[in-house]
């Protein structure tokens, strides 16, 4: 059990099976994971920064109060995986492919998202200024208030051009 339990100098996790665990405050800064499997697992105020979990797959997973800013998730899989109240700055979910994920108050600029498959995902007031791969969110719900608050990524992803009224 991983409750309480700080992690640090922990940097490889290569195809391992990480299965009912609790991270409270841990530091997995630069971890670097390939093919690693994550179930039940949930990480409450993590710093994860630079953390690379790749070919990975994830299966309810929660993510609380986390920062998670410059980090991979490429070529992964994500179901039922929440983030919530999290960094994500200039993370990526290049080629992933999310079923029921959930990211809800979340600052997300400049993620890259390009290639990734969404299906039944949420966004909840998440900022995802700058963001990559916009059309790769075809398919997400988000609340109103959010489509018309993002509404210069929305134009900039569809080659807009705002023009003054006259």
């Amino acid at each position: 059990n991983g409750a309480g339990v700080v992690y640090e100098g922990l940097k490889t996790l290569d195809a391992g099976r990480f299965t009912d665990l609790e991270f409270r405050d841990c530091d997995l800064a630069n971890l670097r994971s390939i093919r690693t499997t994550l179930t039940r697992v949930r990480i409450r105020g993590g710093r994860l920064t630079g953390m690379v979990l790749l070919e990975s797959a994830l299966y309810d997973v929660t993510f609380e109060g986390c920062r998670i800013d410059l980090s991979s998730f490429a070529d992964s899989k994500l179901v039922r995986v929440r983030f919530q109240d999290c960094l994500l700055t200039g993370t990526s979910l290049m080629n992933s492919k999310c079923e029921s994920v959930t990211f809800e108050d979340c600052r997300m600029t400049e993620a890259d998202f390009r290639g990734a498959k969404m299906k039944d995902c949420q966004f909840r007031r998440c900022d995802l200024t700058g963001i990559e791969g916009t059309a790769s969110l075809r398919g997400v719900a988000m609340e109103w208030a959010d489509i018309v608050e993002m509404a210069p990524v929305w134009a900039a992803a569809l080659g807009l051009v705002v023009i003054d009224p006259e």
